[in-house]
């Protein structure tokens, strides 16, 4: 990122308006603060240079069925839009996205507004905005069509200014955004009928951009994604009649069929055929229709035609994103009965058994994702969590008992929610301990008031130890799983719920830890707490790894900097203390005490949020209020204020750590003031998450040198491509680079011919280095994917466009589509032998610099995310390393 450009101009050309509101953060920014959607796939070194005040370069002559868009101002307008040279040929679509994507607020109006109260009048003194008279030659726009058609669709005079117009129109803008992603014969075919044109522009223009690149022209007619009977029958006419087929498609339930038509048509061919096989005895018209009618049900509310950029957290192509990476080849055997399992209860193991011996699906995958679509998104959520779930946990060659056991406790996920996430996050895959915790949990989880509420802090508080214990190294899997059945076999019996606990701390789960090396200040007579909050750091290394920085002595020891930080909040947050608890033996005391000391681990950072609110833990609302078929208690912690309350977390005693993430990072210095984030609330929790949920036991130095060298391997491939815009195009198309952008790959290298390394991230870097990695380690790099398929783990799949998942910042899923800081970091570690252990406490500090850092022009701004990735110097790296070093992981030989 360009340093004048971050802190200078962009930046100051008008001011920038924050909201929050539930869910979300509003962004009104300013025709200055629309930040540089451009990627930068360079290596490790920052730029050197401010070339913000470099002359453009000559634009190459536009290609057929494009023109060369003026854009009145020249290189001081681009600066002040955020668009780099290099991203000249598809920057309409980012405007659009920017202007008519999902909802942007200010006090006075939207963002649109905005953007023509600055820009509108060309000429505007007190805005800066230079006159039409200074517009550099080369400082154009690839626009589709030509400079004629659109000045006769906007009835403009040949004087008036088009790139100021057209960005004013609605219509006329989400059109051309949408021609920059139709092909050629399709461009050509709609100049050729301007009366048409005229008319998507004025009634049709959402719908047309969700269709565009989608649309492919044939002798016969409309290319269709599947049966071209079928397509006839769903929208009315052959797709063989040109005009009336668009018009129709287009016109369709407010342009949901259209969108329907696009999301078939950009899947993989071989997904898209299994996705569109009949069930039973059903017509490929049939079978079309009723995926269509399932898939329009999953709809979010407002029209795709008003709100093109606007979609559902459960819609059809985000289902088709969690599956994305489900084998085909595996279904017909293993997953036909997923359909009955999502749309029915498991109360008992006897209906399990019975759903085991149900016919299977004949289009599994087909009936699967219709499964899914149904009810609302809540639900629909919940159906691919329990699918995603269950992928991990099934397997079609256990015997019957085992796969029994499975779906049953997966029938209890709408309930336990919390408890199955948990299971998954730690890794646990026996069946029989899943639903034996089922039983547990159905047999204290009765009643109401404070009874009920200290039988499951109890229960919840016994199962966090475990989650945290596991996921520091602390218990082994083998006695893992022992410790958790022995608690269900306490719990789920005559014994009161805290008598049962405590037996179980310790008869199993006390002498399943580590023995006491060093005794801190709440060792006594019997030194349970001491013990346990000694385990919740993490064992100490067993061959200490040395590290030699800024000429001093280190080794590492993650356990030893997590037992100075864990005993310093302890000591802040009120409880009983564990070893009183134990000793008094009443109903309320032990679930205090384990409640402070879940909050002593998950508070963080000892000089951050528990200096404030040191009694946080006791604010803890366990059971908030109640919900149709979603159990308060059981759903995954999460941040509250509001409602009369202060600051604290609702929900389960599960998955707290994860829940106050955004306590856990940290700042390299508290005497600036950093600048205002314009990220997207949501993707700052997915990234915040990501840095709590990654483990260091996970990441090996094997694994980051293998990444380190994929990308490498893909930087070399994209260097040897570089002269030749074909070869660069084949890369992109590999690696899902947005079709706009593939669309104007050409003529951006003809005009710069350097910047071929723009379109890629470092994701698509180590993609197409083919990284030497199995999926399942190599996902434990990535981020925390809960915005995706439900669960608390990270995952690094195959890129995807990131336009197509764009339209939920509601959700947090574009962030999970952007592991680029933590590649970033697994380059430089790598490039300074840091090992790769050291990557989670790393990354603590750069994510909370980066969050600041990143300069968003839009709730969805995927580019200025991996921008903002890059842009870390490796000299802030070094930073954060020495911050290590003062009570922190890397500790003095």
């Amino acid at each position: 990122m360009r340093p004048a450009v971050r802190a200078g101009a962009a930046r100051a050309a008008m001011s920038l308006f924050l909201c929050r509101r539930p869910g979300a953060w509003c962004l009104a920014l300013s025709i200055g603060v629309l930040a540089q959607p451009a990627v930068f796939a360079q290596p490790a070194e920052p730029p050197v240079e401010d070339r913000s005040a470099d002359p453009l370069p000559p634009a190459a002559p536009a290609p057929s069925g494009y023109f060369l868009l003026p854009l009145p101002g020249g290189q001081p307008v681009f600066e002040r839009l955020g668009i780099q040279p290099e991203e000249r040929g598809h920057a309409l679509m980012l405007i659009a996205r920017a202007l008519h994507g999902a909802a942007v607020i200010n006090p006075t109006g939207s963002l649109a507004i905005a953007f023509t109260e600055v820009f509108g009048p060309i000429t505007l003194p007190s805005a800066g905005v230079p006159s039409a008279e200074t517009t550099d030659p080369n400082a154009v726009l690839l626009a589709p069509f030509d400079d004629r058609l659109w000045r006769q669709l906007l009835t403009l005079t040949p004087e008036a200014d088009l790139f100021t117009q057209l960005v004013k129109h609605r219509g006329a803008l989400l059109v051309a955004a949408g021609a920059l992603e139709a092909g050629p014969a399709v461009r050509e075919w709609l100049a050729d009928n301007p009366r048409l044109l005229r008319q998507i522009v004025r009634e049709l223009p959402g719908s047309f951009t969700q269709a565009a690149p989608a649309l492919v022209l044939g002798d016969d007619g409309w290319a269709v994604p599947g049966d071209r009977a079928a397509w006839t029958a769903l929208v009315g006419v052959s797709p063989a009649r040109r005009e009336d087929f668009l018009r129709r498609l287009l016109s369709r339930d407010e342009g949901r069929l259209a969108r329907f038509f696009a999301n078939l048509a950009l899947m993989p061919s071989d997904r898209r055929a299994a996705l569109l096989q009949p069930e039973h005895e059903e017509s490929a018209e049939a079978a079309l229709g009723s995926l269509y009618s399932s898939a329009r049900e999953a709809e979010a509310p407002w029209s795709p035609n008003d709100h093109p950029y606007q979609l559902s957290y459960a819609d059809l192509p985000a289902i088709l994103h969690s599956l994305s990476d489900l084998p085909i080849d595996r279904l017909p055997a293993t997953a036909g009965l997923w359909p009955s399992l999502i749309e029915s209860e498991v109360e008992t193991r006897e209906r399990a058994s019975q759903l085991l011996q149900a016919e299977r699906a004949a289009a599994p995958f087909t009936a699967t994702v219709r499964a899914l679509l149904k009810g609302g998104p809540r639900e629909r959520r919940d159906r691919v969590t329990m699918l995603a779930l269950a992928r991990r946990v099934w397997d079609g060659d256990l015997p019957a008992r085992d796969q029994a056991d499975v779906l049953y406790a997966l029938g209890h996920y709408r309930r336990f929610r919390a408890m199955l996430l948990m299971l998954d996050r730690i890794e646990v895959r026996a069946p029989h301990v899943w639903g034996r915790l089922v039983d547990a949990a159905r047999r204290i989880d009765g009643g109401s008031g404070i009874d009920r509420a200290l039988r499951l802090q109890a229960f919840q508080g016994a199962l966090a130890l475990v989650e945290r214990t596991a996921l520091t190294g602390s218990l082994a899997p083998a006695r893992r799983d022992e410790v958790l059945v022995a608690l269900a076999e306490a719990v789920d019996s005559e014994t009161a719920t805290h008598t049962a606990v405590r037996a179980w701390l310790l008869d199993h789960f006390i002498p399943a830890l580590p023995p006491l090396v060093q005794p801190d200040r709440f060792t006594g007579a019997t030194a349970y707490e001491s013990r346990v909050i000694q385990a919740l750091a993490g064992p100490p290394p067993t061959e200490p790894r040395p590290v030699k920085w800024e000429g001093l002595d280190y080794v590492v020891d993650i356990g030893a900097a997590e037992h100075e930080r864990i005993l310093r909040i302890r000591g802040e947050v009120p409880s009983p203390g564990l070893d009183a608890a134990l000793e008094k033996r009443d109903a309320a005391s032990l679930p205090a005490a384990l409640r402070a000391l879940i909050y002593a681990v998950a508070l963080g950072d000892p000089d951050g949020a528990v200096t404030l609110s040191p009694d946080v833990a006791e604010r803890h609302d366990l059971l908030g209020m109640r919900a149709a078929g979603r159990e308060f208690a059981w759903m995954p912690a999460a941040e509250r204020t509001g409602s009369s309350m202060p600051w604290h977390i609702a929900g389960s005693l599960l998955g707290v750590d994860l829940a106050m993430a955004r306590s856990a990072l940290r700042r390299l210095s508290a005497d600036e003031m950093p600048p205002v984030p314009t990220i997207n609330l949501n993707d700052e929790m997915t990234l915040a998450r990501t840095a709590v949920a990654l483990r260091p036991l996970d990441l090996d130095d094997a694994g980051q040198s293998a990444i380190a060298a994929a990308i490498a391997r893909g930087r070399a491939r994209l260097a040897a491509a570089a002269a030749d815009p074909r070869s660069v195009l084949a890369l992109a198309d590999e690696v899902a680079v947005p079709i706009a952008v593939r669309r104007a790959i050409g003529w951006t290298l003809a005009s710069i011919p350097e910047t071929a390394g723009s379109f890629f991230s470092l994701r698509d870097l180590l993609w197409l280095g083919h990284p030497d990695l199995p999926a399942e380690k190599l996902a434990r790099w990535g981020v925390i994917g809960d915005a995706v398929d439900g669960r608390l783990v990270p995952r690094l799949g195959a890129p995807s466009a990131w336009d197509r998942l764009a339209g939920r910042p509601d959700t947090g899923i574009l962030a999970t589509e952007a592991p680029d800081l933590t590649l970033h970091l697994v380059e430089l570690t790598s490039a300074l032998h840091v090992p790769a252990s050291l990557i989670p406490a790393l990354l603590l500090y750069a994510t909370q610099d980066y969050w600041h850092e990143v300069e968003a022009r839009f709730p969805d701004d995927w580019p200025a995310l991996v921008r903002g990735a890059l842009a870390l110097p490796p000299s802030r790296v070094e930073d954060y390393i020495a911050a290590l070093g003062s009570g922190g992981p890397l500790r003095p030989r």
